[in-house]
């Protein structure tokens, strides 16, 4: 589930009284002045409802201390800094990584279903990996394009479950010859997303169907 934080601050400070138009940036979170009547918004995307109280909490409390701007703007820049820091790592396909997957993955197409549980970030990674089956013919398995959910505990950076089995003795997974879950498998080994991935294989999985669930956790570099 992806959350985007806006606070609203009415400052009582002379200096920003005068704003006017609209003043935009970008970023974790985004301040922007609009209008003319103290109005101050911040929109800050990818952090979680306790973050966000957090957040307010802080504020309400420089605002009562009653700061200059300048000490406010400083204690600001500190807040968004940490809340960047806080945010998962941003993962994303390279193009060369979808050029290669789609192509792999376009000689036996099958269904596919995705779900980003997390924030941002992992719905961004979600959202490439819809780009690739989509463009390699797959046929999307739900009726909508991403599932989104919380964050589950214990879920890899990347898992993908598959219709199969696996030999604890022998650590070799099997799969139905020239399946499309066959396919994506030799696809997946030939171009490296990243340590952190996680295949399972089960009869229960439907066959000729590729579920992917995509965490905040970041994949690690090979």
């Amino acid at each position: 589930m992806k959350y985007s934080l806006m606070l609203l601050m009415f400052l009582a400070i002379p200096c920003w009284s005068q704003s006017t138009g609209k003043a935009e940036t970008s970023g974790p979170c985004s301040p922007a002045v609009t209008g003319s009547g103290n109005e101050f918004t911040i929109n800050c995307k990818g952090i979680d409802k306790e973050q966000g109280q957090k957040i307010l909490d802080i504020l309400n409390k420089i605002l009562a201390n009653q700061l200059d701007s300048k000490s406010i703007t400083e204690k600001l820049d500190e807040l968004f800094k940490l809340i960047s820091q806080r945010l998962p790592a941003d993962r994303r396909l390279s193009p060369e990584q979808k050029v290669e997957l789609v192509a792999c993955l376009r000689t036996n197409p099958g269904k596919f279903i995705i779900n980003a549980m997390g924030t941002t970030p992992a719905y961004n990674y979600a959202q490439d990996w819809f780009e690739v089956f989509y463009g390699a013919g797959w046929t999307n398995g739900q009726p909508i394009p991403i599932g989104t959910g919380l964050t589950r505990g214990g879920l890899p950076p990347i898992q993908f479950s598959v219709h199969g089995t696996f030999n604890e003795t022998t650590k070799v997974v099997s799969m139905a010859i020239d399946s499309p879950e066959q396919n994506f498998f030799m696809c997946l080994n030939k171009i490296p997303i990243g340590e952190g991935a996680l295949l399972i294989p089960s009869n229960e999985n439907p066959a000729g169907t590729v579920v992917i669930f995509v965490s905040d956790r970041p994949n690690q570099p090979q």
